[in-house]
């Protein structure tokens, strides 16, 4: 094994094993050369270790709450002797100690090591203050104002922490006794204010012109077409048995019950054959393992992007189904692809031809940058397989 794909492999494995909290394999991957500072996953070891282990500090076994075995406090400490870098931050700017609120002791931790406590998220410029006041965390709020936090500081939308507190008025109490105001009266909160208005008048009009491009579709008249009818006796019969379902404004949602590994056979074999009377069969369920629950549906279209913005898929960031539309349309310049399952949030498929994988993988990355670590692991994904996976989480 190239020794490139043996680091990748140990680095989603240390990033697991974090994440489980599970001590002793972190100080084992560690010791056999693992490295504290990788990414995989999207994310490093250490921020891992506080996402996952600190939301399950504790368990339920036989309906009584009982402390967790594995310890995020102490696989943070494992992580942090072996050189993790407690500042470093992942690709949106988040740093370890943003990510400390589950475990009061971990963020202590923490601060004996870390320099900057007001590193800023870079999609909206929050510190580490911000997210404590906004989730009501006043124990970590007092911690990291004895640490000599800024209170402040301005976030992209003309926030402080002032603001971001607005739920709880200890927590703003305890912020104004530190010199901490709103933003709306500092000068450069006034700037950002200002600033946001105009960038949410421009997004808005970008998104409607997008929604005139990618409407959500009408399907009236196209449920009672008879070409639909004859759809609906086709499906009836290739999924004969199955439980069915009407769903949709005008009933033209019709979905039929079965497993995942059903549904892709079903999809696979009959969408072009359904698209010939004039409706898109795709998947649409959301379970990963091949005998869970899943659906195929079909609806009164043959364009994918009118089924897109049917299902409402979005990118979980306040992009809806017509952005997703006209990401997917710049993709289709560079590459063909078949779409075969469709979600609220994923769209996957195969790719039937792809001229430029490394043009490819950059538009990607920058369309849906949940697939994969950067621009360079996609491509090498692309090289290995046609499976088109877009996710956004």
């Amino acid at each position: 094994m190239a020794k490139s794909t043996r680091d990748r492999e140990a680095a989603k494995a240390l990033v697991m094993a974090a994440g489980d909290c599970n001590v002793s394999l972190t100080a084992d991957l560690l010791a056999r050369g693992a490295n504290p500072n990788c990414f995989a996953h999207g994310m490093t070891p250490l921020i891992s270790a506080e996402l996952s282990g600190g939301i399950r500090e504790q368990t339920v076994v036989n309906g009584e709450v009982v402390p967790r075995q594995n310890d995020p406090f102490e696989t943070v400490k494992v992580l942090l002797q072996a050189g993790a870098d407690p500042e470093l931050p992942q690709r949106d700017g988040t740093t370890p100690l943003m990510c400390s609120l589950y475990s009061i002791e971990v963020a202590k931790l923490l601060l004996t090591k870390v320099k900057n406590v007001d590193a800023q998220l870079k999609s909206f410029g929050k510190t580490a203050l911000m997210l404590v006041a906004g989730n009501g965390c006043i124990e970590h709020v007092q911690l990291l104002l004895d640490c000599g936090a800024s209170v402040n500081v301005v976030t992209l939308e003309g926030k402080t922490a002032f603001d971001e507190a607005d739920r709880y008025p200890a927590i703003r109490e305890l912020i104004a006794k530190h010199g901490g105001v709103t933003g709306a009266s500092l000068d450069l909160g006034k700037v950002m204010l200002a600033k946001k208005a105009e960038d949410d008048a421009r997004e808005e009009r970008r998104i409607k012109r997008l929604q005139r491009l990618w409407p959500t579709p009408n399907f009236e008249h196209a449920a009672d077409s008879e070409s639909y009818r004859t759809a609906i006796e086709l499906m009836d019969t290739i999924c004969s048995g199955f439980p069915k379902e009407f769903q949709g404004k005008h009933r033209e949602f019709v979905s039929y019950e079965t497993t995942k590994r059903e549904a892709d056979r079903i999809v696979e074999e009959f969408q072009g054959r359904l698209r010939a009377v004039g409706a898109f069969l795709f998947a649409s369920g959301q379970a990963t393992n091949d005998h869970a629950v899943n659906f195929v549906s079909i609806l009164p279209t043959k364009n994918v992007y009118e089924a897109i913005c049917a299902m409402g898929t979005n990118r979980n960031d306040g992009i809806g189904p017509a952005a997703v539309c006209a990401g997917l349309s710049r993709i289709s310049k560079l590459a063909s692809f078949t779409i075969r399952r469709i979600t609220y949030d994923r769209l996957e498929g195969t790719w039937d031809s792809m001229p430029n994988p490394k043009r490819l993988a950059k538009e990607l990355f920058t369309f849906c940058s949940d697939s994969g670590e950067s621009a360079r692991d996609i491509k090498r994904t692309l090289e290995r397989t046609n499976q088109l996976f877009l996710w956004w989480d």
